[in-house]
């Protein structure tokens, strides 16, 4: 990944298939139930690398469920520049925290970048 840039843009209903074929690749679960949130694809050399499922809540707070990265891109910062970018997102949309949600597993990943433990999950507020 070293000098390359991570590409990062909403998913659209057209990306249904690539990003099915992605998870595929990957065997990882991609419920269907994440079409219903908005999405951002993080791409590589015209390849999908990484997803991530968003809403923006009622209180203003940018919700994220289901953060994948490619396996052979892990700790390789696709996942921290993925983050990076959702923060941005997140202040363009009138957003003042970021919130984990629903027992997420990458407990070490979200303290390393600043993320808070809450009842439920984590939660980052942004400045």
């Amino acid at each position: 990944m070293k000098g390359q840039i991570l590409f990062l843009r909403p998913r659209e209903a057209a990306d249904r298939a690539a990003l099915t074929h992605f998870f595929a690749r990957e065997e990882a679960n991609f419920p269907e139930s994440l079409w219903n949130d908005d999405g951002v694809l993080g791409k590589l050399a015209g390849e999908i690398v990484s997803h991530v499922a968003i809403r923006v809540t009622p209180e203003r707070a940018l919700q994220i469920h289901h953060v994948y990265v490619a396996r052979g891109l892990r700790r390789m910062q696709v996942g921290r520049a993925t983050m990076a970018e959702l923060e941005t997102l997140a202040a363009r949309l009138g957003c003042h925290r970021l919130v984990v949600r629903n027992g997420c597993p990458e407990k070490e990943f979200f303290a390393k970048l600043g993320f808070s433990a809450v009842e439920g999950g984590f939660e980052k507020q942004l400045s």
